[in-house]
């Protein structure tokens, strides 16, 4: 090494949480580095550890002034490390892991290659060691370390024979320059895996330099216990297709994807034996080939490492490792095809929601609440309870009750609430259209913003400032939030509903209700642009512009006003900490009955407004079922169409089996693994029954002599 002074100062990030048993060896390893110490800091980013982690940092904080302990309220990696990144110091930033500890030259060997190949990244081979010295501990690690256990990944299976560097699309444990970090961006804050996949591909598409050394070498101290090594397997194959759902692109080599291609075949053919017993040569032909591949591997293994016993263990973790990884990859397809019907780009974009330049509006906007109702005596008290007790100042905002006639005792419960409120009015709608209501609110209304909502929700309490908010200081157009549903009848059933409408499978890509499979938490937990909502809150000079809403629709006037507002230039901003409580249908009658009208009504809009457009998720429904009936009116007499009905109701049922036991276990109601299939299946079959209804109307309204075949709703 040169002088001190003649070196770049280093920052090194170290994302963790729970790790005691291994953050003080890899901070060992940092410290016996032979660089300076006056130009190095280490930034623990500890995301709230409950075992011994923190207070170990501390201590080495308190010994080492280069060392400091940040928190990560979030607790993801992701978060971590971009926490950690803004907080440096140094000119150039290493990455750092707390399952890695480092040779004694490895932070001046990355600086030195760095500066000399004029490099943005640079990073060096990992040799992967068994955190416990058991057999199945040290076959974890040699599955880690070659070529038919990780495949090309260079890394992992580069040996110290050409210390020349060389272009790498992803490197572990690299040291960047600082800068690199201004010009592509940080981490991506909505990938919960696969983060450093996709900030490589930023990097490399913007022609930046990334070097693999392969003199420069770090150990990886790997899982040793079969269970965690399996669910690590199987989360890194479900994360390698997932970010494609969030940055709209595949980030991985197609090394990640041959565990898919090898799983996928063997549960194909093996779900096709039913129909041709003659697959069953093929699917020996892959498993003979597969298990003599990996006893070859597992043999010349077993004599390198001069280790007999690997040689009756590693064919086992091999298996393991490929099906985990293969199933976790199927699951993410799965998950990627389901949830791309809308296509929207700002969805998880690698830069999340724009910065902005937050404005003081001074004085409160007057706003207008919009709110259609018929018969709905259930419901409006607790809807306008929550808007009277909405902390957004009541001398600030009016409540419009558009009301159609109502004859079950809503007229005069709402004249109750304009009695004692005085921002409270009522209107009449005698058509009862609930598009007309809309436009008799929004003409009569006085506010300079706008916000429609619905009788049968009920609001956070800041569901109004926090609306005005965003309009103001993300400069939006149209601003809306969660929709949570809630069992109108607090039955199994009933609340097995409100869980089929809240995750993709169910309800496809509508992001404002969508919840995670892992926890009661929504998909997207940030801001972003152009994801439809539930209840808009707009500014009024909106409705001067693209119009009112299509008094000919009377269901999905909605999705045309959405296209009005997107071909006008407007910007609509989902905020997820806006939130709202809507009462869902939970007698399986309504509910299907629901769920036929809305398909129905997908493509009936069309006859009025011809250019109106739709996101996959509305017909994916209509395709389903389009495809049974061809199945099965082919397999009547061919038997490709029995092939043809297999290839749908496999992926179909697999998907649905998954949904279901993930929402069971989440709930932790083992009840519901038997009733939500059949109710997936339902909602699936009904919306798309109705959408094959309307489509024949649609089409035969259309045939010229024959009369009008679309049907108008019951304003009762």
């Amino acid at each position: 090494m040169t002088s001190s002074s003649s070196q770049p100062s280093v920052s090194i990030v170290i994302p963790c949480r729970n790790e005691e048993k291994l953050i003080g060896r890899c901070l060992d390893s940092i410290i016996a580095n032979d660089y300076p110490k006056d130009k190095l800091e280490v930034i623990v980013v500890d995301g709230f550890s409950e075992d011994a982690t923190r207070q170990i940092v501390r201590d080495y904080a308190a010994r080492f002034s280069f060392v400091r302990l940040l928190d990560n309220p979030r607790k993801t990696q992701q978060i971590a490390l971009n926490i950690g990144i803004k907080a440096a110091r140094g000119e150039c930033v290493i990455r750092l892991d707390t399952h890695c500890t480092l040779t004694p030259n490895y932070i001046s060997e990355c600086v030195r290659f760095l500066l000399s190949e004029n490099a943005d990244g640079v990073g060096g081979r990992i040799i992967t060691l068994a955190r416990e010295n058991t057999l199945l501990g040290r076959s974890i690690a040699t599955v880690m370390s070659v070529p038919f256990g990780v495949g090309n990944s260079r890394f992992r299976v580069a040996k110290n024979t050409a210390p020349k560097p060389e272009e790498a699309d992803t490197i572990p444990y690299a040291c960047y320059r600082r800068d690199l970090f201004s010009q592509v961006g940080l981490y991506n804050d909505t990938l919960a895996y696969s983060e450093d996949a996709e900030f490589h591909k930023r990097v490399k598409e913007q022609g930046r330099r990334i070097l693999f050394i392969p003199s420069i070498f770090s150990y990886y101290h790997a899982r040793s216990d079969i269970k965690s090594f399996a669910q690590h397997a199987f989360r890194n194959g479900l994360w390698a297709l997932l970010p494609t759902l969030y940055v709209g692109r595949v980030v991985v080599s197609l090394r990640h994807l041959a565990p898919l291609l090898f799983v996928s075949a063997v549960l194909s053919l093996a779900a096709l034996l039913l129909l041709e017993p003659l697959l069953f040569h093929l699917l020996k032909l892959i498993a003979v080939g597969y298990l003599l591949t990996n006893l070859f591997f597992s043999a010349r293994a077993a004599f390198e490492r001069r280790d007999p016993g690997l040689f009756f263990a590693l064919p086992f973790v091999f298996a393991i490792l490929h099906v985990s990884y293969g199933l976790g990859s199927l699951i993410g397809l799965l998950r990627v095809i389901s949830g791309r019907f809308q296509g929207v780009k700002a969805v998880g974009s690698s830069r999340a929601l724009p910065a902005v330049n937050l404005r003081h509006y001074g004085e409160l906007p007057f706003v207008s609440v919009v709110i259609p109702c018929r018969n709905e005596k259930s419901f409006i008290s607790r809807c306008l309870d929550s808007l009277i007790a909405n902390d957004y100042p009541q001398d600030k905002m009016e409540i419009l009750v558009v009301d159609g006639n109502s004859q079950d005792g809503t007229r005069a419960l709402i004249g109750q609430y304009a009695q004692n409120y005085s921002f409270i009015r009522v209107l009449d709608n005698s058509n009862r259209a609930i598009q007309l209501a809309l436009n008799k609110g929004i003409n009569a209304a006085r506010g300079e913003v706008i916000a429609r909502v619905d009788a049968h929700s009920v609001y956070k309490y800041d569901y109004l400032s926090q609306c005005v908010k965003a309009l103001y200081e993300y400069g939006a157009d149209n601003v809306g939030g969660r929709w949570i549903t809630v069992p109108r009848s607090d039955t199994l059933v009933g609340r097995a509903i409100c869980l089929a409408t809240s995750v993709v499978f169910g309800v496809g890509s509508a992001y404002y209700r969508l919840t995670r499979l892992d926890a009661d938490r929504p998909v997207i937990d940030q801001p972003r642009w152009n994801i439809s909502v539930p209840y808009f809150c707009c500014r009024r000079e909106v409705f001067n512009r693209v119009g009112l809403f299509n008094e000919k629709l009377d269901y999905s006037e909605d999705l045309d006003f959405w296209l009005r507002l997107r071909k006008a230039g407007y910007k609509t901003l989902f905020m997820p900490t806006i939130e709202c409580r809507y009462f869902m249908r939970t007698k399986w009658a309504e509910f299907l009955k629901h769920a036929f009208r809305n398909g129905l009504w997908v493509l009936l809009p069309l006859h009025w407004v011809p250019e109106l457009s739709f996101s996959a998720r509305h017909v994916t429904p209509l395709l389903f079922v389009l495809s049974l009936l061809v199945g099965s009116l082919a397999a009547l007499a061919k038997n490709w169409g029995l092939v043809l009905l297999a290839l749908i109701l496999a992926p179909y049922f697999l998907g649905n089996l998954y949904y279901s036991i993930r929402l069971a276990v989440r709930e932790k109601e083992p009840r519901y693994f038997f009733i939500l299939p059949f109710i997936f299946l339902s909602l699936h079959l009904t919306y798309g029954i109705g959408s094959v209804v309307g489509l024949a109307c649609l089409g035969l309204s259309r045939m010229p002599g024959l009369p009008n075949f679309i049907p108008r709703p019951q304003t009762s």
